[in-house]
């Protein structure tokens, strides 16, 4: 009964404001997911305010408002369930929208997102060596984790409540993505230590 009447409010309040409230959704879901990863990557530092605030900025412009008008978008293109509109769909999000506009916004704001906005240390992460490493990797994990989900979304997830989906799955994503990071820093910092 409890969640159900939090649901409920929730409803109400997108309904009245979706894009304030998808964008405040992503945004405190961004942010939290990042004080879990930094809290469980670095357990004897300070947690990284600005950081915090990189990613909360992060998943309010994209996750909240992008997706926003990105599922309203794919949603008028192609409004069934049917398999032939979900395949569109999940074509349009992970062969066109992934390769091209999110995975080169992530990398080329990652290092700025990681490192709260210090732009001194994020030099030989934006290298186009780093890039391409980097592009790889990230689209294969992408398509890996969000192909699935995508799928489950677009055939079983009302339009409304796709950045609710996509934020909540986003969070882990996040979780994931910073402690990966941190674990490649981790390894790189242990062997340039020990030469």
């Amino acid at each position: 009964m409890f969640f159900r009447n939090i649901f409920k409010k929730y409803d109400s309040w997108q309904t009245s404001y979706p894009i304030f409230v998808k964008c405040t959704t992503a945004g405190i879901l961004a942010s939290t997911a990042d004080i879990i990863a930094q809290n469980a990557n670095n357990k004897d530092e300070v947690i990284n305010k600005r950081r915090i605030l990189a990613f909360s900025i992060f998943g309010i412009s994209w996750a909240g408002l992008f997706n926003h008008h990105w599922y309203n978008f794919l949603a008028r293109k192609f409004p069934s369930k049917q398999l032939i509109d979900v395949c569109k769909k999940t074509f349009i999000q992970h062969g066109l929208l992934n390769p091209f506009v999110y995975v080169p916004t992530f990398l080329f704001s990652q290092p700025l997102l990681l490192s709260g906005g210090n732009i001194n240390n994020i030099s030989t992460r934006l290298s186009p060596d780093k890039f391409k490493e980097d592009y790889v990797s990230t689209l294969r994990t992408c398509y890996i984790f969000w192909i699935p989900l995508s799928v489950i979304q677009f055939v079983f997830i009302p339009t409304p409540y796709h950045v609710l989906y996509n934020s909540g799955l986003g969070f882990i994503w996040n979780v994931l993505l910073s402690t990966l990071y941190y674990s490649e820093n981790e390894l790189k910092n242990r062997n340039i230590n020990s030469v």
